[in-house]
């Protein structure tokens, strides 16, 4: 059965979606990926990659209470929570900070409680 995690991407509306989204797929180890339009989407368009039983969406971020993260990757996949980690966690030593929130995050009502990976500096 599948499963459905997201991740909060820190960045501002300057970045380019289409860059993050290359380092997004590539950290999901999914090459096949197109943009697509939709108005459901902010700006009218959106990312979508596949890869086996993976989906995986990447589009700019709107959500009230998230408004510093820019950036939103949603994952659908039997072990979705499992990957968001993985990605979030490649994607914060590249310089992304972020957030995975707890479950129901989008009910009314939500504590904002989550995952924090901030970006690791490497001091050596």
């Amino acid at each position: 059965m599948k499963e459905q995690a997201d991740i909060f991407v820190r960045a501002t509306r300057s970045q380019e979606l289409s860059a993050f989204a290359s380092v997004a797929f590539s950290a999901a180890q999914i090459s096949d990926y197109k943009e697509r339009e939709s108005s459901h989407y902010v700006d009218g368009y959106y990312f979508l990659g596949k890869a086996e039983d993976i989906e995986m969406h990447v589009m700019y971020g709107d959500e009230p209470g998230l408004e510093q993260y820019g950036f939103w990757v949603s994952i659908s996949a039997e072990s979705a929570s499992v990957l968001a980690q993985q990605v979030a966690q490649l994607l914060s030593q590249n310089g992304w900070p972020c957030f995975i929130p707890s479950s129901n995050w989008a009910l009314k009502g939500w504590n904002g409680k989550g995952m924090t990976y901030e970006v690791q500096s490497d001091f050596s």
